[in-house]
């Protein structure tokens, strides 16, 4: 390039800076020495290094340029390569290191809702999703739930109506495969969505729990060619996957704890579980200087139901009585079966007045139920004792307060049955 203006190296591809570097150096007398990146005539780009020193005439004037270039585009390409290999190793080990994060949080977190959070926020912090949600079945209706959206905002502007009344709509749900659309505009959408986004697309993966599908989730990104990429697709396959998992863990750990506080006949609480929550209410109820009261009630002449129908139509009786009893308490209260037929409320903040309200409803229910379909061809009644106590005034620990809701029963029982005592 001897005798060349510097500017026939131009190609758009190195920055002005460089250039402005360039022409500063070569035509204050200095020499410039560097890389460049620049094209051929096809228009095929090529890096050179360069050394571009000016010549001067005797006066000291600038009158030419001589240049000398090497072809280093193999070379720039391996270091390419390097770097690229390089930030692929850097990103592989940052995701195990997230991973394993991740998977330490969900070994440790005992409530389903804390998991789902955990994730939404590891997938924010990965992925960065314009939108993410997450459905669950609900195991008792069979419907679905949405435990997360994120932004905020009304879920039918996403999904369709329809699915949350039948789930067997949704392919993910319905075939435990993952769903991706790389591209809204030319890929075939997710029937289930009624999402509007102008370009990008979304991947929905399913929450397999016991090897059965319970819920999906779904990660929008408005991105073009953001699906493309089979390592995110994995990344967000293993966090679903270990979510999953979690959640499995979580729900067999709740059955198990369940299991052991439940009564097995009529599905409330049981004795044990009865002594310990009464304690524990006592001790908030003294240290927030609360009212507290305790229900006893007990089924009037059970007995005669075992030995007039047997004992699967008294199983029946029993099972009858707590579901009318938990429709007639608060849901703050707490049911449990003290023995036999004799079952137990826990009434927190209620006062002795406002429990002997609620008792004497909650025998009034009894009362006018009719107890269908439990002896064929026959409706049967009955009728339940109940005695009241509370605390502080009736006993200030568990056992004294239970000796006087035990009295109390027992005055209700001697009075005729089918009432309600106090001490």
């Amino acid at each position: 390039i001897i005798g060349q203006n510097p500017r026939i190296l131009k190609s758009g591809k190195t920055t002005p800076e460089e250039y402005e570097r360039l022409w500063n150096a070569i035509t204050s007398g200095g020499e410039w020495i560097g890389e460049l990146h620049n094209k051929k005539k096809n228009g095929e780009a090529y890096w050179v290094s360069a050394s571009i020193s000016p010549v001067k005439d005797k006066q000291g004037v600038i009158t030419h340029f001589v240049g000398i270039t090497e072809d280093i585009t193999a070379r720039k390409g391996l270091e390419q390569l390097q770097k690229n290999t390089m930030e692929d190793r850097e990103k592989t080990i940052k995701n195990l290191k997230n991973l394993m994060d991740f998977s330490v949080i969900m070994r440790e977190e005992i409530q389903e809702s804390e998991l789902i959070k955990h994730m939404a926020h590891a997938l924010k912090k990965d992925f960065d999703p314009d939108i993410i949600v997450v459905l669950m079945l609900n195991r008792e209706n069979d419907m679905l739930d949405v435990p997360l959206i994120e932004p905020q905002m009304p879920v039918e502007k996403l999904i369709k109506s329809e699915i949350f009344i039948n789930p067997s709509i949704c392919r993910v749900l319905r075939t435990g495969h993952e769903l991706i659309v790389k591209d809204i505009n030319e890929d075939i959408p997710c029937e289930c969505l009624s999402l509007k986004i102008k370009e990008g697309g979304y991947a929905c993966y399913p929450l397999i729990t016991g090897g059965t599908t319970t819920g999906v989730v779904l990660l929008v990104k408005e991105e073009i060619g953001y699906w493309d990429s089979n390592e995110k697709q994995s990344l967000f396959s293993t966090y679903v996957g270990l979510v999953a998992s979690a959640v499995h863990g979580v729900r067999l750990m709740d059955m198990t704890r369940r299991a052991a506080v439940t009564d097995g006949l009529t599905g409330v609480y049981n004795r044990r579980f009865f002594d310990e929550m009464l304690e524990k209410q006592i001790l908030l109820a003294r240290r927030n200087k609360k009212p507290l009261s305790l229900i006893i009630m007990d089924i009037d002449h059970f007995k005669n139901f075992n030995d007039t129908y047997g004992h699967i139509t008294g199983d029946r009786v029993l099972k009858q009585l707590t579901t009318s009893v938990k429709g007639s308490i608060r849901e703050s209260d707490i049911l449990a079966r003290y023995g036999g037929e004799e079952f137990v409320v826990i009434m927190p903040d209620a006062s002795l007045s406002n429990a002997l309200k609620k008792a004497d409803a909650v025998r009034h229910n009894i009362e006018s139920m009719a107890l269908d379909n439990i002896v064929s061809g026959q409706t049967l009644s009955m009728t339940i004792s109940i005695g009241v106590a509370s605390f502080p005034e009736h006993g200030v620990d568990p056992n004294a307060l239970i000796a006087s809701a035990d009295s109390a029963l027992y005055k209700a029982k001697e009075s005729g049955r089918n009432r309600v005592e106090a001490p």
